[in-house]
């Protein structure tokens, strides 16, 4: 009775946490709580997971992903690439990294050029990028958090812990095909099919340079806007090529000045006809404002001007874009919802530090390129090599790394305490304290008394399609950290009495727990590219299910052969 409650738990837990939209971080710990009260998962493994070195890293590796993001060279790198680089190439680009870095910090390094490249695409795009960085990552032991956490778990219950290409030996033919297919499936797709009318950022700023016949040179902002502007203030001035931002009142006009105002454009252009200013054109010059564009991804409730959301941003916010449509004139009234943009004018070096904002875009950076903010990556590249050659743990290296970021002022503790995705983590523990409740010895006692007979006379090839079934089913519905876990635990109960070779069982979970691809809860680059593509995710479904059929499909066989073999 304790084992059909237990199943029937989880599958009223799963449904719920789908249907209600439930947290899943909220959900899994008050379950894994629940389980530890009642005296099926001893205290000790809390504490246990809490140091756990893989879980460690992917924690570590996600702190550095914000780090290398921030690096002037990275960006301009990418900005260059939307120029000149197919969607195609990208996603090549995304499968080859993501067998060295681990794909969640990826996609977020990688997250303002896919933006850039493939905002005005199919949806396709956005979902096939997702996908891509899983078939990179499965091949590695650093790819992916499921393979992380499939050592976790290895080295926690005392079996050898996974070779650094050994998921890539089992899976690679599969990840040939699904990359094939992924190809030849975006390559049906035409840019023209877009699903939602995107805002571009320079549409909702102007520029005007102050020229030296000028009334406005040493008017005072206030003065200038008063008497000559229609009560039209400026966002922000480049001067000599250096932001004077934020401004006030009393900020002084200079000849040259460069003023960008803030709104609907149509609203300044009767501007254009005051003698002393001349239209900026030139999109060089338009590319040193420093533009944000953040998504909204939790409604607010409440409107912009209640809440002091300004006084948050270190920035100006200049409009709100919803559903493709620009809100200007009334945005302090408007109540921010989910997948809204929100147009910020703001220091290069500034960060959006708000939980309920995504930052998608940053449309320039005017940070030089030294010697001194280049010095990390650079590092940070050795610490990979290091970590690929098993010469230095990541679990040491990335954490040196972050503590000369914050030394080297290339990251705040402020912004690292945004970049630490505590939701994120505190679902992968809690997933993984949850996972012992397979290990209690009431309920292993209870599943060799029901399943013993019946395991003993089964065919192989049946047990083993039953474990890859349940573990597709697991990932599908709820994350692939916690799917693999509860089955490595679940798989091993049940392999003493069948006596099945173990590793075989522990690659397929490892691969199968990956392979979520039509439950944007699955895999959490599928959240990264959700909110960034404002996709459905109903999407992911009506994609996902092929790659999903040839996965299960292909991994079953490949089991199966390496079994008999």
């Amino acid at each position: 009775m304790n084992l059909l409650g237990l199943f029937i738990y989880f599958i009223v837990m799963i449904a719920w946490m789908n249907i209600k939209n439930i947290p899943p971080h909220l959900l899994l710990l008050v379950s894994a709580l629940l389980f530890t009260f009642i005296g099926w998962i001893p205290l000790i493994s809390w504490w246990n997971l809490l140091f756990n070195p893989s879980l460690l890293t992917i924690f570590f590796l996600v702190l550095m992903s914000g780090v290398i993001k921030r690096q002037p060279w990275i960006y301009k790198i990418q900005m260059k690439a939307v120029a000149s680089v197919h969607p195609s190439l990208i996603l090549c680009l995304i499968i080859t990294l993501s067998t060295v870095i681990n794909n969640i910090p990826l996609v977020m390094i990688l997250l303002p050029m896919i933006h850039e490249k493939v905002k005005t695409t199919h949806h396709k795009w956005w979902i096939g990028l997702s996908y891509a960085s899983i078939f990179g990552g499965m091949l590695t032991l650093i790819g992916t958090s499921t393979n992380l956490l499939v050592n976790a778990w290895l080295i926690e219950h005392q079996y050898p812990p996974l070779g650094f290409f050994e998921t890539g030996v089992f899976a690679f033919p599969l990840t040939m095909i699904a990359t094939l297919l992924l190809l030849h499936d975006l390559g049906k797709t035409k840019s023209t099919q877009v699903q939602v009318t995107y805002a571009q950022l320079h549409d909702h700023l102007i520029g005007f340079e102050i020229n030296e016949n000028s009334v406005l040179i040493g008017l005072t902002l206030k003065e200038a806007s008063t008497q000559h502007l229609n009560q039209s203030y400026a966002t922000l001035i480049l001067r000599h090529g250096e932001t004077v931002f934020p401004l006030n009142e009393h900020t002084i006009l200079h000849a040259h000045d460069q003023l960008f105002f803030g709104g609907n454009v149509a609203l300044f252009h009767h501007l254009t006809q005051f003698s002393g200013l001349d239209l900026i054109e030139s999109k060089s010059v338009m590319d040193e404002v420093h533009l944000v564009e953040a998504m909204v991804i939790q409604d607010f409730h409440q409107s912009i001007k209640d809440i002091k959301l300004k006084d948050q941003l270190h920035g100006i916010i200049v409009g709100i874009v919803r559903y493709g449509q620009p809100l200007i004139r009334t945005y302090q009234d408007v109540i921010l919802k989910a997948k809204d943009t929100v147009l910020i004018v703001m220091h290069a070096k500034d960060d959006l530090h708000h939980p309920a904002f995504q930052q998608v875009s940053r449309h320039s950076v005017s940070d030089k390129i030294t010697f001194k903010n280049t010095i990390i990556s650079v590092l940070f590249v050795f610490a990979i090599i290091g970590g690929v050659f098993q010469w230095v743990p990541y679990v040491v290296s990335m954490p040196i790394l972050l503590v000369l970021s914050v030394l080297n002022k290339d990251m705040s503790l402020k912004a690292l305490k945004v970049e630490s995705q505590p939701k994120l983590m505190l679902s992968l523990y809690a997933g993984l304290v949850l996972a012992h409740v397979f290990q209690a010895p009431i309920i292993k006692a209870e599943l060799s008394h029901h399943l013993g007979s019946f395991l003993t006379n089964i065919p192989l090839w049946a047990f083993v399609i039953s474990i890859a079934l349940l573990t597709m089913m697991f990932t599908e519905v709820m994350n692939n950290g916690v799917a693999a876990t509860m089955m490595l635990s679940f798989s091993a109960m049940l392999n003493d009495v069948v006596q099945v070779e173990f590793r075989v069982l522990v690659l397929m979970i490892a691969i199968l727990a990956s392979a979520s691809f039509m439950n944007v809860l699955g895999y959490q680059t599928h959240l990264v590219v959700l909110n960034a593509g404002r996709l459905k995710p109903t999407q992911f479904l009506s994609m996902g299910w092929k790659y999903t059929l040839l996965f299960l499909v292909g991994v079953i066989t490949l089991g199966l052969l390496r079994i008999m073999m």
